[in-house]
């Protein structure tokens, strides 16, 4: 079975519902395994742009085992069991646009502070 992962971001999404969810789905067999809500950013209620803003998540990556999802500010870690492993933010990553895992650390676009920065895997810039 060939499995695609992706996050998605529901940009007119009301403050009091989810704004961006994970899908995990069955290519061959044409079928949605499973949704998972995102986390919401703890300042959403402030974001008044209706086109994006702070909703949704913003990008996946897998390397060796671990899974990193990234919301607006925030990147989360998985295990191959959905088990938050653990999730770090930092000001320079508001506006999270991209990541990528790698061996060494994680690459983070913030389109916020027009930044591309790379952390360790202790989440140290």
């Amino acid at each position: 079975m060939t499995r695609l992962i992706v996050t998605t971001n529901h940009r007119e999404a009301p403050l009091h519902a989810a704004s961006g969810w994970m899908y995990i789905i069955d290519l061959e067999g044409r079928k949605i395994l499973q949704v998972t809500e995102g986390v919401e950013p703890p300042n959403r209620a402030h974001d008044h742009n209706p086109r994006g803003g702070m909703r949704g998540l913003r990008g996946i990556s897998i390397c060796n085992g671990k899974l990193a999802v990234a919301g607006y500010s925030a990147v989360f870690f998985f295990d191959w069991h959905w088990n938050l492993i653990r999730s770090f933010t930092h000001p320079s990553v508001s506006a999270i646009h991209e990541i990528l895992l790698v061996e060494d650390g994680l690459w983070v676009t913030s389109t916020a502070n027009d930044m591309l920065v790379k952390f360790d895997q202790a989440g140290r810039l």
